[in-house]
């Protein structure tokens, strides 16, 4: 336990099923402001800038078990470091620094020792990087310094590559992802007037295709571990909504929260089948699996634990497992992280009541019946979704 507001059941018996649950709220060990740019594939380390004292602000290392680390910069210039990126199993994390003002550079703490990250062997890399979940990948919006428009490379094996984009693309901003094996990479570009989400893996760089109807745009992607499945935000007949692709589905959209769309889609488990995001309308932020969507701060109060408060908004992350969520909030003008383990979330869990039973079956028929349970995740609602249903609730879930 920490002097954070936790609460920790030892698990719930529901059929053949065991839940339990923890909420965290994660703040500098000072105060101040903070944000999260990455999380490990387990869930349990977390990175980004905060507030600190003699910083304008400073990489930092959270770690479920571990506490906090600050991550220094470089000496020279101001003191400001900003951490981008984290490999498992945490110790090995990524991000920017300066050495010279205005001149930040790419960084690389190991621990938390800090080297810079070089473009060759006498030349700085200018740049936001990325780094795979097994350490081996780095991926940057990297510039030469002067450059107005940074390009995508990847460093392997000691060599930078970039990719020839289609067309006119170019690479819009540094909200760049990797799956853990660095093999597929997934990144925002901008197609002469309009936003579009690109993926980079062995056969070369293509864009996805966004859903149908709407203005032509896509946006934000994020890709699963394995790197088959990406998620993001797209334009469509209902509005802005969040979409889910696979090479064997295309562009899916992933549905409905009660009569709500699931606005955007922020990041997506291992194997593609856990998403979250957040609700339209402010309601809060979701976890989706198996054609079913629930709100987060639903979940935890099923579980009978207390968010002490909290908005529960704004996820940001997933683990790989669909069990751990990270997201952000703000309350009396200043910033905050949470992060929650939802434990086992079953996908046969369709009244959101942390448990497996015949209401269950109730909840499911009455999605069912409206085309709103695409339970094995194909875009469409069939009698398929009622087998793949009952073999799971079969199961106990």
């Amino acid at each position: 336990m920490t002097s954070h507001a936790v609460l920790v059941l030892s698990g719930v018996a529901v059929a053949q099923a065991t839940f339990a649950q923890e909420f965290r709220i994660i703040r500098p060990p000072d105060g101040g402001e903070i944000a999260v740019t990455e999380m490990t594939e387990d869930g349990r380390t977390l990175v980004g800038p905060c507030s600190r004292p003699g910083y304008v602000e400073s990489a930092f290392r959270w770690r479920a078990t571990g506490g906090w680390n600050y991550l220094d910069d470089l000496p020279g210039g101001q003191t400001q470091s900003y951490a981008t990126g984290v490999a498992e199993p945490g110790t090995v994390v990524v991000g920017i620094g300066h050495i010279q003002d205005p001149i930040a550079v790419m960084l690389r703490w190991t621990g938390l020792q800090v080297q810079p990250i070089m473009f060759n062997a006498n030349q700085l890399a200018f740049g936001v990087p990325r780094i795979s979940g097994d350490g081996n990948t780095i991926v940057a919006s990297l510039s030469q310094f002067g450059s107005q428009q940074p390009g995508i490379s990847r460093l392997r094996n000691g060599v930078w590559v970039n990719p020839s984009l289609p067309g006119s693309a170019v690479l819009a901003g540094d909200l760049i992802a990797l799956s853990f094996d660095g093999e597929v990479v997934v990144f925002p570009a901008i197609i002469g007037q309009r936003r579009a989400a690109m993926r980079w893996d062995q056969s070369g760089v293509a864009e996805l295709p966004d859903l149908p109807g709407g203005q032509s745009y896509a946006d934000r992607p994020r890709v699963s571990s394995d790197g088959q499945t990406v998620v993001g935000v797209s334009s469509s007949f209902f509005g802005t909504e969040a979409f889910r692709w696979t090479a064997e589905y295309g562009t899916q959209r992933l549905g409905q929260f009660q009569d709500s769309l699931l606005a955007s889609a922020q990041d997506v488990n291992a194997d593609g089948s856990v998403v979250v995001g957040d609700v339209s309308d402010g309601q809060g932020a979701f976890l989706w699996s198996h054609g079913h969507a629930f709100l987060i701060s639903h979940r935890l109060s099923a579980l009978g634990v207390s968010t002490q408060g909290y908005a529960v908004a704004n996820a940001a992350f997933v683990s790989g497992d669909g069990r751990i969520v990270v997201g952000t909030g703000t309350r009396a003008g200043t910033n905050y992280v949470w992060w929650a383990d939802l434990g086992t979330v079953c996908p046969t869990d369709w009244n959101d009541d942390a448990g497996v039973d015949a209401d269950d079956v109730i909840a499911f028929f009455y999605e069912w019946d409206r085309g709103r349970a695409d339970f094995n995740m194909d875009g469409g609602t069939d009698a398929d979704d009622v087998i793949g249903f009952f073999e799971r609730w079969d199961a106990g879930c």
